[in-house]
């Protein structure tokens, strides 16, 4: 359950750039969202990286199993958990296909995340996004999953 009120308002958002969520790497890297700020349905892990020795944050059980397959391997040097796209506007510039919402920078409670970015030892970065198979029958989720296709 989460601990805090999960109602967006611009207030919120401005202190979550304050805190420099969605900031940093390795060590210094700070998740957009962290466990106790959204709530879950099912079960919530904070589980400490041996390569970024910080915590990570995970809303479901099928991120943290990701997470332990990014972990152990060699090629991926940096894990960065619910990252932020905070600038989709400006990288997605073909959105009239899409849900108007997300493309409202007087408005944002609609800050999209990709459940991981990966940084590579070569310093080429993956995105990949974690979701249940139930999940993808939502034609918002589905929405979502084009929009963060399209931004990366």
């Amino acid at each position: 359950m989460a601990k805090r009120n999960n109602n967006w308002t611009t207030a919120k958002y401005r202190r979550f750039l304050n805190e420099n969520r969605g900031m940093g790497e390795l060590v210094s890297y700070k998740p957009w969202l962290c466990i106790q700020d959204f709530p879950s349905k099912g079960r919530v892990s904070r589980i400490k990286g041996w390569k970024t020795n910080r915590i990570h944050h995970f809303f479901s059980d099928i991120q943290t199993r990701c997470f332990y397959l990014f972990e152990w391997n060699d090629e991926i040097i940096d894990i960065r958990e619910n990252y932020p796209l905070l600038d989709v506007t400006e990288v997605v510039k073909d959105s009239k296909d899409l849900k108007q919402d997300f493309f409202n920078k007087q408005d944002p409670s609609h800050i999209l995340t990709t459940t991981f970015l990966l940084t590579l030892k070569n310093k080429q970065h993956i995105a990949r996004t974690v979701k249940l198979s139930t999940n993808l029958e939502k034609k918002s989720v589905l929405e979502r999953l084009e929009i963060e296709k399209r931004y990366w």
